[in-house]
Protein backbone atom coordinates (compact mmCIF):
# COMPACT_ATOMS: atom_id res chain seq x y z
CA UNK A 1 0.00 0.00 0.00
CA UNK A 2 1.59 3.71 -0.44
CA UNK A 3 2.96 5.10 2.05
CA UNK A 4 0.47 8.05 1.73
CA UNK A 5 -2.35 6.07 1.50
CA UNK A 6 -5.61 7.56 4.12
CA UNK A 7 -6.50 5.94 7.05
CA UNK A 8 -9.68 6.80 7.35
CA UNK A 9 -12.54 4.90 5.66
CA UNK A 10 -12.49 1.18 5.44
CA UNK A 11 -15.72 0.28 3.28
CA UNK A 12 -16.78 1.37 -0.07
CA UNK A 13 -19.36 0.51 -2.59
CA UNK A 14 -18.46 1.05 -6.17
CA UNK A 15 -21.63 1.92 -8.63
CA UNK A 16 -20.58 1.43 -12.37
CA UNK A 17 -21.44 -0.97 -15.33
CA UNK A 18 -18.51 -0.56 -16.66
CA UNK A 19 -16.64 -3.64 -15.42
CA UNK A 20 -12.81 -2.17 -16.83
CA UNK A 21 -14.09 1.13 -15.25
CA UNK A 22 -15.00 -0.34 -11.84
CA UNK A 23 -11.54 -2.48 -11.45
CA UNK A 24 -10.12 0.77 -12.07
CA UNK A 25 -11.51 2.55 -9.60
CA UNK A 26 -11.12 -0.17 -7.15
CA UNK A 27 -7.20 -0.58 -8.06
CA UNK A 28 -7.46 3.24 -6.77
CA UNK A 29 -9.31 3.40 -3.74
CA UNK A 30 -7.04 0.40 -2.77
CA UNK A 31 -3.90 2.68 -2.83
CA UNK A 32 -5.78 5.22 -0.95
CA UNK A 33 -7.92 3.41 1.69
CA UNK A 34 -6.70 1.72 4.90
CA UNK A 35 -7.21 -2.27 3.90
CA UNK A 36 -10.30 -1.41 2.54
CA UNK A 37 -13.09 -3.87 1.56
CA UNK A 38 -14.89 -3.47 -2.07
CA UNK A 39 -17.94 -4.54 -3.36
CA UNK A 40 -18.71 -3.77 -6.67
CA UNK A 41 -22.46 -3.64 -8.27
CA UNK A 42 -23.59 -2.77 -11.85
CA UNK A 43 -26.70 -0.69 -10.80
CA UNK A 44 -27.86 1.78 -8.94
CA UNK A 45 -31.08 -1.49 -8.07
CA UNK A 46 -28.12 -3.19 -6.26
CA UNK A 47 -26.56 -0.26 -4.46
CA UNK A 48 -29.60 0.86 -3.13
CA UNK A 49 -30.24 -2.75 -1.97
CA UNK A 50 -26.89 -2.97 -0.19
CA UNK A 51 -27.53 0.66 1.60
CA UNK A 52 -30.60 -0.51 3.10
CA UNK A 53 -28.77 -3.08 5.49
CA UNK A 54 -25.21 -1.89 5.21
CA UNK A 55 -23.10 1.17 6.30
CA UNK A 56 -20.03 2.32 3.74
CA UNK A 57 -17.71 4.96 4.12
CA UNK A 58 -17.18 5.66 0.50
CA UNK A 59 -19.77 5.61 -2.11
CA UNK A 60 -18.84 5.90 -5.99
CA UNK A 61 -21.24 6.15 -8.48
CA UNK A 62 -21.58 6.10 -12.49
CA UNK A 63 -23.77 9.20 -12.46
CA UNK A 64 -24.59 8.56 -16.15
CA UNK A 65 -25.72 5.07 -15.31
CA UNK A 66 -27.90 5.94 -11.76
CA UNK A 67 -28.81 9.50 -13.21
CA UNK A 68 -32.79 8.24 -12.18
CA UNK A 69 -32.07 7.55 -8.78
CA UNK A 70 -28.73 10.45 -7.87
CA UNK A 71 -31.06 11.48 -4.64
CA UNK A 72 -32.16 8.38 -3.55
CA UNK A 73 -28.03 6.98 -3.95
CA UNK A 74 -27.18 9.93 -2.01
CA UNK A 75 -29.89 9.90 0.79
CA UNK A 76 -29.20 6.38 1.69
CA UNK A 77 -25.31 6.60 1.75
CA UNK A 78 -26.05 8.92 5.03
CA UNK A 79 -22.42 9.63 6.44
CA UNK A 80 -19.90 8.32 3.82
CA UNK A 81 -18.12 10.14 0.90
CA UNK A 82 -20.58 10.35 -1.95
CA UNK A 83 -18.59 10.64 -4.95
CA UNK A 84 -20.03 10.58 -8.56
CA UNK A 85 -18.24 10.17 -11.93
CA UNK A 86 -19.53 10.15 -15.43
CA UNK A 87 -17.90 10.52 -18.56
CA UNK A 88 -18.40 14.73 -19.40
CA UNK A 89 -19.38 16.57 -16.28
CA UNK A 90 -22.21 18.89 -16.90
CA UNK A 91 -23.24 21.83 -15.31
CA UNK A 92 -26.90 20.49 -14.51
CA UNK A 93 -25.60 17.47 -13.01
CA UNK A 94 -23.03 19.24 -11.35
CA UNK A 95 -25.59 21.96 -9.88
CA UNK A 96 -28.08 18.61 -8.75
CA UNK A 97 -25.17 16.72 -6.61
CA UNK A 98 -24.31 19.84 -4.83
CA UNK A 99 -27.60 20.87 -4.03
CA UNK A 100 -27.79 16.89 -2.26
CA UNK A 101 -25.37 16.98 -0.41
CA UNK A 102 -22.55 14.49 -2.53
CA UNK A 103 -19.19 15.12 -1.69
CA UNK A 104 -17.40 15.30 -5.38
CA UNK A 105 -18.16 14.96 -9.11
CA UNK A 106 -15.25 14.14 -11.51
CA UNK A 107 -14.59 12.87 -15.04
CA UNK A 108 -13.40 9.44 -15.84
CA UNK A 109 -11.33 10.71 -18.40
CA UNK A 110 -8.63 12.44 -15.32
CA UNK A 111 -5.61 11.28 -15.56
CA UNK A 112 -4.94 8.54 -13.09
CA UNK A 113 -2.30 10.69 -10.86
CA UNK A 114 -5.47 13.29 -10.92
CA UNK A 115 -7.89 11.60 -9.89
CA UNK A 116 -5.71 9.64 -6.93
CA UNK A 117 -5.02 13.16 -5.66
CA UNK A 118 -8.43 13.93 -5.89
CA UNK A 119 -9.66 11.06 -4.41
CA UNK A 120 -7.17 11.69 -1.35
CA UNK A 121 -8.54 14.97 -0.75
CA UNK A 122 -12.35 14.16 -0.62
CA UNK A 123 -11.59 11.25 1.36
CA UNK A 124 -9.63 13.77 3.97
CA UNK A 125 -13.05 15.53 3.91
CA UNK A 126 -12.61 18.18 1.31
CA UNK A 127 -15.35 18.54 -1.10
CA UNK A 128 -14.30 18.59 -5.16
CA UNK A 129 -16.67 19.96 -7.73
CA UNK A 130 -14.59 21.35 -10.90
CA UNK A 131 -16.37 24.33 -12.88
CA UNK A 132 -17.68 23.17 -16.13
CA UNK A 133 -15.85 24.65 -18.67
CA UNK A 134 -17.67 25.28 -21.98
CA UNK A 135 -14.60 26.59 -23.74
CA UNK A 136 -12.83 23.61 -23.10
CA UNK A 137 -11.80 22.93 -27.01
CA UNK A 138 -12.06 19.26 -25.65
CA UNK A 139 -15.76 20.02 -24.51
CA UNK A 140 -16.75 21.43 -27.88
CA UNK A 141 -15.54 18.42 -29.76
CA UNK A 142 -12.38 20.03 -31.29
CA UNK A 143 -8.83 19.09 -31.32
CA UNK A 144 -5.39 20.36 -31.42
CA UNK A 145 -4.32 18.38 -34.80
CA UNK A 146 -6.02 19.80 -37.60
CA UNK A 147 -9.12 20.69 -35.98
CA UNK A 148 -11.08 17.30 -36.49
CA UNK A 149 -14.23 16.87 -34.60
CA UNK A 150 -15.83 14.03 -33.23
CA UNK A 151 -19.62 13.74 -32.24
CA UNK A 152 -21.01 13.96 -28.88
CA UNK A 153 -21.28 10.05 -29.01
CA UNK A 154 -18.57 8.98 -30.30
CA UNK A 155 -16.21 11.58 -27.65
CA UNK A 156 -17.99 9.20 -25.13
CA UNK A 157 -17.21 6.02 -27.49
CA UNK A 158 -13.35 7.62 -27.36
CA UNK A 159 -13.05 7.32 -23.93
CA UNK A 160 -14.57 4.32 -23.02
CA UNK A 161 -11.56 3.16 -25.45
CA UNK A 162 -8.59 5.27 -23.67
CA UNK A 163 -10.15 3.14 -20.56
CA UNK A 164 -9.59 -0.61 -22.79
CA UNK A 165 -12.84 -0.92 -22.83
CA UNK A 166 -14.14 -3.54 -25.16
CA UNK A 167 -16.83 -2.85 -28.04
CA UNK A 168 -18.83 -5.28 -25.62
CA UNK A 169 -18.06 -3.02 -22.73
CA UNK A 170 -19.04 0.08 -24.74
CA UNK A 171 -22.26 -1.08 -25.56
CA UNK A 172 -23.39 -1.89 -22.03
CA UNK A 173 -22.21 0.84 -20.93
CA UNK A 174 -23.86 3.69 -23.38
CA UNK A 175 -26.64 1.06 -23.89
CA UNK A 176 -26.11 0.80 -27.76
CA UNK A 177 -25.63 -2.06 -29.96
CA UNK A 178 -22.37 -3.62 -30.93
CA UNK A 179 -22.83 -2.61 -33.89
CA UNK A 180 -23.23 0.45 -33.58
CA UNK A 181 -20.72 0.72 -31.53
CA UNK A 182 -18.63 -0.82 -34.57
CA UNK A 183 -19.82 2.08 -36.44
CA UNK A 184 -18.32 4.73 -34.32
CA UNK A 185 -15.15 3.29 -33.17
CA UNK A 186 -14.39 2.93 -37.26
CA UNK A 187 -15.28 6.67 -37.69
CA UNK A 188 -13.28 8.06 -34.69
CA UNK A 189 -10.17 5.77 -36.27
CA UNK A 190 -10.80 7.58 -39.16
CA UNK A 191 -11.46 10.78 -38.34
CA UNK A 192 -8.35 10.65 -36.02
CA UNK A 193 -6.22 9.30 -38.93
CA UNK A 194 -5.69 6.25 -36.44
CA UNK A 195 -4.80 2.74 -37.54
CA UNK A 196 -5.62 1.14 -34.78
CA UNK A 197 -8.07 1.44 -31.23
CA UNK A 198 -4.36 1.91 -29.38
CA UNK A 199 -3.65 4.74 -31.34
CA UNK A 200 -6.92 6.37 -31.08
CA UNK A 201 -6.84 5.68 -27.26
CA UNK A 202 -3.47 7.48 -26.67
CA UNK A 203 -4.90 10.71 -29.40
CA UNK A 204 -6.28 11.88 -25.68
CA UNK A 205 -2.85 13.32 -24.82
CA UNK A 206 -3.22 16.01 -27.58
CA UNK A 207 -5.94 17.66 -26.55
CA UNK A 208 -9.02 15.42 -26.66
CA UNK A 209 -10.42 15.27 -23.09
CA UNK A 210 -13.73 16.63 -22.88
CA UNK A 211 -14.52 16.59 -19.60
CA UNK A 212 -15.40 19.98 -17.72
CA UNK A 213 -12.96 18.75 -14.93
CA UNK A 214 -10.04 17.75 -17.79
CA UNK A 215 -6.34 18.86 -17.53
CA UNK A 216 -6.91 21.48 -19.93
CA UNK A 217 -9.60 23.00 -17.61
CA UNK A 218 -7.78 22.42 -14.28
CA UNK A 219 -6.50 25.70 -13.68
CA UNK A 220 -10.30 27.00 -13.98
CA UNK A 221 -11.41 24.80 -11.72
CA UNK A 222 -13.21 25.36 -8.51
CA UNK A 223 -14.04 23.95 -5.52
CA UNK A 224 -17.48 23.73 -4.42
CA UNK A 225 -18.24 25.50 -0.55
CA UNK A 226 -17.67 23.27 1.92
Amino acid sequence: MSTNAILLPQRALLVSRIPVLSQSLAALLSEVMYAPSLVSVGSSAEALAYLKSNLFDVVVCDAGACAEDLEALVMSAKAGRKIFLDMECDAATSRTLRLLGADAYLSWALPTDEMRRILQSVLAGKVWFGRPCVECPAQMGASDHGGRRLSRRQRDVHRLLERGCSNKDIADALEMSPSTVKIHVNAILKALGATNRTEAAVYSRYGLRACATCRLCAEKAAPAPS
